[in-house]
């Protein structure tokens, strides 16, 4: 799958992002030179940054050294063990990003599945093919005793990819039936592979089967059929044209799709990005952006569609023309604005990455916004559109694309910049944004690691602003986790300097240099005030949400630890190939939210980033390089 399919993903994305990409692929049990290629290739600097798979131990101490010497590396299917969680290769900074499925669930969705099949009074709760949220015990008694599950033997100093998977498929068939179930594990060989499955399969002890490695499959069906166990239910980690013949033939029970196209062509996407723009795109909690598992039965088989770009016979089989896709965007963005300035450049220079059409017009200040994004999303939700990208910032706005997915239920529609938790319940594609909170949250622990402080206070600049005071509540949790008396969020009368300063003196309730404090600003509107009362108050640690040349100014001079970027690029780029992969893949992230933010900013920009920026990050002709090692 990795040769067949995200490969000529990550071509596909190489085409689609103007770079040239180099591609190195291992057979099993070359980790050593592997290894040794990304260190040659990160010592040698010929690549601009490297996209590899994480097979062993060996070649995350490898990333770990390109790292060292500022090569940028992205990681996709292979290695979660080492990319996730507080030790790994995402948080310590190794990796800029990892993407791969998430096995365990996966394991789970396949228990879930064999014990409704194998009996029918269990309940999950939820169908197999969504997150497993509870688990009601049974007694499965002697109609499901015995579960298998088969993987090739890792090479030596290996760690077997599927050892998630088993887990999940373990401890719910486990749990599920008091311990009454007794799951197994073999890892077969190839040279006796054919002798451990008769060994292991042929005397049909067990109920179900659940196959690791695709290549796996015709040599247990065999097995299988000659040994007249043809009531096993066997389904497979993996997805294939051939596999899914299987499925559709009824010779299988399920496939899952690992989305290994969205795998590759993310990958070189956010790598050319960076290289680029010098954007990153923040990983999820954990480190981990999940691409599946999409849980395939004969009844739910989804086409598997075309990613890659007809060059000149739009009817050739497995490619798309993507001339043939318009994607619709409304936002809350007016005129006059250098944030939706950078967000309305991105989303033009997406489409044009993409090839495909935009209709993406930007309202004036009028009075009637949210009433004029409204008729918009209705207009364009009966036009021809295939992919539609909204600000869910007012109620009539989501009462707007309530009744578009109504109208029209196969239009794909997600949201940026605004509206998390109103597109989780809209069950919209992605939210492709800064989550407010969450951020708010982490700009109290990154104050605390930057400053010595036993108080702290949020300054709110729009009082009434839920975005404003989503920050202002993130951080007070942070404080109150860490131990540091929170005084609270406060605001002023008027945008006065003079306002401010009474304000925060009147809530900080002493005098002095205010040694001890910690202040956050909600925007940067209160800054030119904020660093008057500095000079008042010149201990005070502060922070800012957002960032102007005024920002970079104090981050200069010491006068303030940092600026939050929510990374608008992003929140404009982004939209257009995500809805493209769910309009001709059916691919996504397994999770809702895709951050493009916080990324904390603690010096000022060179003068080539300002200028760069400044200009919303122009495309030249210029071809970067880009290595994949898998």
């Amino acid at each position: 799958s990795i040769e067949n399919k995200l490969v000529p993903s990550a071509r596909q994305s190489a085409k689609d992002m103007g770079v040239n990409l180099e591609v190195k692929i291992y057979d099993e049990g070359d980790e050593e030179q592997m290894a040794d290629d990304i260190r040659s290739e990160a010592a040698e600097s010929g690549a601009h940054a490297l996209i590899v798979t994480v097979n062993s131990k060996a070649i995350a101490n490898a990333v770990r050294y390109a790292a060292d010497l500022e090569m940028p590396v992205f990681g996709v299917n292979s290695g979660f063990e080492f990319a996730e969680g507080p030790m790994g290769l995402v948080e310590d900074g190794s990796m800029l990003f990892f993407t791969a499925m998430n096995g365990r669930l996966g394991g789970e969705m396949a228990a879930s599945y064999f014990l409704k099949q194998l009996y029918e009074e269990y309940d999950n709760g939820k169908d197999a093919t969504t997150n497993i949220s509870h688990v009601t015990s049974v007694n499965v008694g002697k109609t499901y005793s015995r579960a298998l599950f088969v993987s090739l033997k890792p090479p030596e100093k290996s760690i077997s990819a599927f050892e998630q998977g088993y887990e999940g498929y373990h401890d719910l068939l486990r749990k599920a039936s008091n311990s009454t179930i007794k799951p197994e594990k073999i890892q077969v060989a190839m040279p006796t592979l054919q002798e451990e499955l008769e060994k292991a399969i042929s005397d049909c002890r067990y109920q179900s089967i659940l196959i690791g490695e695709s290549h796996l499959v015709q040599p247990i069906k065999l097995v299988i059929e000659e040994s007249g166990c043809n009531q096993i239910k066997v389904g497979v980690f993996d997805r294939t044209p051939e596999l899914d013949s299987k499925l559709a033939k009824g010779e299988l029970d399920f496939v899952m799709d690992q989305f290994h196209d969205m795998q590759g062509y993310a990958a070189v996407q956010f790598a050319t990005l960076y290289v680029t723009t010098g954007i990153v795109v923040p990983p999820p909690p954990g480190g981990v952006h999940f691409s599946g598992p999409s849980f395939m039965t004969m009844e739910n088989t989804a086409t598997q569609g075309k990613l890659n770009i007809c060059e000149e016979d739009p009817s050739a089989p497995g490619c798309f023309d993507r001339n043939n896709i318009t994607i619709g965007g409304v936002v809350h963005g007016t005129g006059n604005d250098r944030f939706w300035d950078m967000v309305f450049s991105a989303a033009e220079q997406s489409a044009i990455d993409m090839g495909v059409e935009l209709k993406f017009d930007r309202f004036g200040p009028e009075e009637n916004l949210y009433e004029k994004m409204g008729s918009k999303i209705t207009s364009l939700c009966k036009s021809d559109i295939a992919g539609l990208f909204v600000t869910l910032s007012d109620e009539g706005v989501i009462d707007a694309v309530r009744n578009c997915q109504e109208l029209n239920p196969n239009l794909q529609i997600l949201s940026t910049n605004a509206g998390y938790e109103k597109s989780k319940e809209l069950n919209l594609v992605h939210h492709i944004g800064m989550l407010e909170d969450d951020a708010g949250y982490q700009a109290g622990i990154k104050m605390e690691e930057m400053a010595t402080f036993n108080k702290a206070l949020c300054f709110n600049h729009e009082p009434g602003l839920n975005t404003t005071i989503d920050r202002c509540k993130g951080f007070g949790r942070s404080m109150n986790d860490m131990g540091i008396e929170y005084l609270g969020q406060i605001s002023a009368q008027d945008n006065s300097s003079t306002s401010f300063v009474s304000a925060v003196e009147r809530a900080v309730g002493e005098s002095g240099d205010w040694d001890g404090y910690g202040m956050l600003l909600t925007g940067l509107m209160p800054l030119p005030a904020a660093l008057e009362l500095k000079k008042l108050h010149e201990n005070l640690a502060m922070g800012a949400f957002d960032t102007d040349s005024l920002l970079y100014e104090a981050l200069d001079t010491g006068d303030i630890l940092f600026g939050v970027d929510q990374q608008p690029y992003l929140e404009g780029y982004l939209p257009i190939p995500f809805l493209m992969h769910a309009i001709l893949t059916k691919n996504s992230f397994a999770g809702h939210a895709l951050r493009t933010g916080p990324r904390f900013i603690i010096a000022p920009p060179t003068d080539e980033e300002a200028d760069c920026k400044s200009r919303e990050y122009p495309v030249c002709s210029v071809k970067r390089k880009l290595s994949v090692t898998t």
